[in-house]
């Protein structure tokens, strides 16, 4: 090979110009052929008026300044292209490793994915076509050097100089690898593999990871490399980030990526699959139960002072978070000043019109977690003209299990109905009354020991009167005979998959019409950027071929759990059958303590 070719993102061109050929369908042929890149047609495809050759040049420009030196060393070692699906960037990645391969010495290169299929049915098996397919590649190092489960270059004398293999998730931390790929990164559950996969090639001079990748939801480590890009906050990290915010064939590259066949996969595909693959917007990225905007709503009672106005503020949270989604589009290096002040103006204007829960009551003092004062709820009661039922709830944590950030929480909530006060309302048959739903206290036992339990219930009852709880049968064998002797109906359960399924339909559809209000928590989630009902929320999740409802991380140790959401949604099930009938004034008690008399005295003093 030519020394030329080690020339940085300009050698690796030229290179993949003489030497490689890739698969296409030539201009008016239904047959693929293989073509040598420096031959592609420039035969313009008649759906979009692209072609091959223009293709090839539009990713030229990424790989040049992907893979620029300074000195005879790469600037950047870690290169991520995030693009919609069909534009060639695992192809692309392909390539690069490949070119290192055959011009660097002594390379070591693994193929990574979320799965064994993945690893070789992605990038190996395209690295192993790719060279099949090329003469002169294949000439380089011979038939029988491309294996099952590994290509090898070796010398004259048969020792092994340079490999590129695939491996499983399990392999763990590798030694000098001189370059990895690892193929749509936004399905990895676990961090911990690319964090090893990464840390391999750690003091190796001239080393490569490529990603390719649609988007993430934005709690993801690829998430957090676009932000890190965005603020030029590693300069050895290269971040191309393409999108199509309205799905329309102009934004791609690929000549046969018409709108006809976008129109189609949209008319197919369910929107969360379309936006994450094809529109490759970072808010499509997340898949969870429910949406941010829902999530966020919780915060707020409406717009303009107008407690009715849920869906016109829904509307304005999710053009807000457009907005910001576009600054973030528009933030790469040399752009951060691009939008101008318009944009930021608009998100100021929307957000000097949310009504905030916190006007009413907060659930801290001095940034530690604290019940709504009893006179907040009085507030709240003269500004949705309804008196209250009172629901608490458990989601016990089993203390002897440490591999996981389970935590055991105590909650509750406030049902009522907005203008029900003093007033008989009677559902009909069939009807649905819109109750609203208030978090009055939420805490964690860090224990998780009954007495602990009681002592929190003790003083939700003493400030709110507790009408009803609900908990999971398991953990709360004692609390029967102690809730029943203080007038508290229990409710105890077993976890199945319909009571859940009727749990979390409720919470979802309150959650939808904004109808679950709950002020900033001090409680911190496991991750620790977000309250935890906010990070819970945002990570809970639902598989109806499963039959299971929860965080796809909970079993982790330091995972998101759901435990805020499962005492939230116990509430709501155990204040299901609760109506305008059950609801009264609260006024709250003064807790004096309690008097023991002593015992054993020697004397009688006065």
């Amino acid at each position: 090979m030519k020394p030329e070719y080690r020339n940085g993102g300009e050698g690796f061109c030229m290179w993949a110009d003489e030497n490689v050929r890739v698969q296409i369908y030539p201009p008016g042929s239904t047959v693929p052929a293989w073509v040598q890149i420096g031959d592609l047609p420039n035969d313009p495809y008649p759906g979009t008026g692209r072609s091959y050759r223009q293709f090839w040049e539009h990713q030229k420009e990424v790989f040049c300044e992907a893979l620029r030196m300074e000195n005879g060393e790469f600037v950047y070692r870690l290169i991520v292209f995030c693009w919609q699906r069909g534009e060639g960037k695992s192809v692309g990645a392909v390539l690069i490793q490949l070119w290192k391969f055959f011009c660097f010495p002594r390379q070591l290169i693994v193929c990574g994915a979320n799965s064994k299929d993945q690893i070789k049915f992605v990038h190996y098996d395209e690295m192993t076509k790719t060279i099949l397919n090329s003469p002169k590649l294949l000439s380089e190092i011979g038939i029988d050097s491309v294996k099952e489960k590994a290509i090898e270059f070796r010398d004259s004398r048969g020792v092994l100089q340079s490999s590129i293999r695939p491996i499983s998730t399990s392999t763990g931390i590798l030694s000098n690898i001189t370059g990895y790929t690892f193929s749509e990164i936004f399905d990895m559950k676990n961090p911990k593999y690319f964090t090893q996969l990464d840390g391999s090639m750690r003091n190796t001079p001239n080393a490569l990871g490529i990603l390719d990748s649609t988007v993430s939801s934005k709690d993801h480590i690829l998430y957090r490399l676009f932000d890190t890009w965005t603020k030029r906050d590693d300069p050895t990290l290269f971040f191309s980030y393409r999108f199509s915010k309205d799905a329309d064939y102009r934004d791609y590259w690929h000549p046969r990526n018409t709108q006809q066949q976008l129109d189609s996969y949209k008319a197919k595909w369910l929107p969360a699959d379309f936006d994450r693959y094809f529109r490759n917007l970072w808010s499509a990225g997340g898949s969870k139960l429910f949406t941010s905007e829902m999530v966020e709503a919780t915060q707020y009672l409406g717009i303009d002072h107008d407690q009715t106005s849920h869906t016109q503020m829904m509307e304005l949270l999710l053009k807000r978070n457009k907005l910001k989604e576009g600054i973030e589009i528009s933030m790469g290096p040399g752009k951060a000043e691009s939008m101008g002040v318009t944009t930021t103006a608009s998100i100021q204007e929307i957000e000097s019109r949310l009504w905030h829960v916190s006007d009413y009551y907060a659930l801290q003092e001095n940034g530690i977690p604290a019940a709504a004062p009893i006179d907040s709820l009085g507030r709240l009661t003269d500004l949705f003209n309804t008196h209250w039922a009172i629901i608490a709830a458990l989601d016990r944590a089993d203390p002897m299990k440490t591999k996981t950030n389970a935590r055991t929480v105590v909650g509750a909530i406030a049902k009522g109905l907005p203008g029900s006060k003093g007033k008989l309302i009677v559902a009909k048959e069939g009807e649905t009354l819109p109750y609203i739903y208030l978090l009055l206290h939420l805490k964690v036992i860090e224990s998780s020991s009954l007495e602990d339990i009681k002592t929190e219930l003790s003083l939700i009852h003493t400030l709110y009167e507790i009408d009803v709880f609900g908990s999971e049968r398991w953990g709360a064998w004692d609390l029967e005979t102690w809730l029943t002797d203080r007038d508290i109906k229990p409710e105890f359960w077993q976890p199945t998959f319909d009571r859940q399924h009727a749990m979390f339909t409720e919470l979802y559809l309150a959650l939808r019409d904004g109808r679950l209000k709950a002020p900033p928590l001090a409680i911190k989630g496991s991750k620790g950027d977000q309250d935890i009902l906010r990070e819970e929320a945002e990570n809970f999740d639902y598989d109806p071929d499963a039959k299971w409802y929860g965080s796809p991380e909970k079993k982790r140790k330091e995972g998101v759990q759901d435990d805020s959401i499962y005492v939230i949604g116990g509430c709501l099930y155990t204040g299901r059958s609760l109506s305008p009938l059950d609801f009264r004034e609260r006024k709250g008690k003064i807790d004096f303590g309690s008097f023991f008399p002593a015992q054993g005295l020697r004397g009688n003093y006065k």
